[in-house]
């Protein structure tokens, strides 16, 4: 048996659009990554306690927090 993780790509979602000041003006770049993730969790047929660690997007900032915020760890290696 490999000792090597599984890894599984849920879904490709991306962040709410709109026109600059328009409805999401007010939304922080990490409630936008938050809509995001739930986007994929409610495409999918897994629960969030079914996953171990997430990855949004590029590097950290607003994506570990979106993460975070939907209870998802951010572990790595």
């Amino acid at each position: 048996m490999s000792n090597k993780p599984r890894l599984a790509i849920l879904a490709a979602k991306r962040t709410p659009q709109a026109k600059a000041f328009g409805p999401l003006a007010d939304a922080t770049a990490v409630d936008l990554g938050v809509a995001a993730v739930e986007a994929v969790l409610a495409s999918s047929s897994l629960s969030k306690s079914q996953i171990d660690a997430g990855s949004v997007g590029y590097g950290s900032g607003p994506a570990d927090w979106a993460d975070i915020a939907r209870g998802i760890s951010r572990k790595s290696g």
